[in-house]
């Protein structure tokens, strides 16, 4: 029986729209240029990834966040239309999957300008939320804030809670990925990464602890993790596995995850009330 979603116990439900070939890991850093080549040759299709984000959120009568990186919508603009229909809150990841601490204001600025132009001429709606690629907005981006507030975003979801950099004020809402107690870090259980790697029974039990809690509960997915079969990356050894573990168990466990809880989009909870 799912657990009410009631105005303290808000259960967020996020999707980071960007492509398979987006990935900042130094080891790939020389090699850009023809990843980014390959990914353009590729006749790899999105669609059946969300039509199974789609499809499982219907099921449980659920809605969800879904940050768009700006070049992806470009590219796939029915994909951005397709989620915004199903009722789907559109928000922006950045135009380019490049960390917003490699920056400067005037840059991020750009950035946000051009995202919500080409999200807004797709949806009628321009974005309220913003999730920075790699989790990077931190000391290093004092100025973010006021630039977010500046193209009208109301909120932030740019918060892993277990990296080292601090987490600035920046005078929004910001929206954090759920982790659990670790020793002295907190395990992010809700990051796609540890969600495909995790034992299924620690997800349940993250999600059930939490509520238990009534602490705000938010899972972040990518598409390419909705697909097994997706195009791979020249990785090797632990970031391989890091990178593409668990692929198999992902949509089992969104489906168990759905179940458990009611879920809404950020901007539709009581979080921005």
């Amino acid at each position: 029986m799912k657990s009410p979603t009631s105005g303290q116990v808000p259960c967020l439900m996020t999707l980071d729209v960007e492509g398979w070939e987006h990935a900042n890991y130094r080891a790939l850093s020389s090699r850009q240029c023809d990843i980014f080549r390959s990914a353009r040759e590729s006749n790899y299709s999105y669609r059946q990834s969300i039509e199974t984000w789609c499809a499982a959120l219907a099921r449980h009568d659920a809605k969800s966040t879904c940050f768009v990186l700006g070049e992806f919508a470009v590219k796939h603009p029915e994909i951005v239309r397709r989620l915004h229909a199903e009722g789907h809150e559109i928000g922006y990841h950045g135009f380019h999957h490049v960390p917003v601490d490699a920056m400067t204001a005037i840059e991020f600025r750009e950035n946000l300008k051009r995202g919500v132009g080409v999200l807004g001429e797709l949806t009628g709606e321009a974005p309220v939320g913003f999730r920075a690629p790699c989790w990077s907005l931190n000391e290093k981006t004092p100025w973010a804030g006021d630039e977010l507030k500046g193209q009208g975003f109301r909120y932030d979801s740019s918060l892993l809670p277990i990296s080292s950099k601090k987490a600035a004020d920046y005078g929004l809402p910001r929206i954090a990925v759920s982790v659990l107690p670790f020793f002295k870090m907190g395990f992010p259980f809700g990051n796609g990464t540890f969600f495909r790697l995790a034992p299924r029974f620690w997800i349940a039990g993250g999600i059930k602890h939490l509520l238990s809690k009534s602490a705000p509960l938010v899972i972040a997915l990518h598409p390419r993790e909705l697909d097994p079969h997706h195009p791979r990356l020249p990785l090797t050894g632990m970031t391989k596995w890091f990178h593409y573990g668990g692929l198999q168990s992902t949509v089992p466990k969104l489906e168990m995850a759905l179940s458990l809880a009611r879920w809404q989009s950020i901007k539709g909870s009581p979080v921005l009330a």
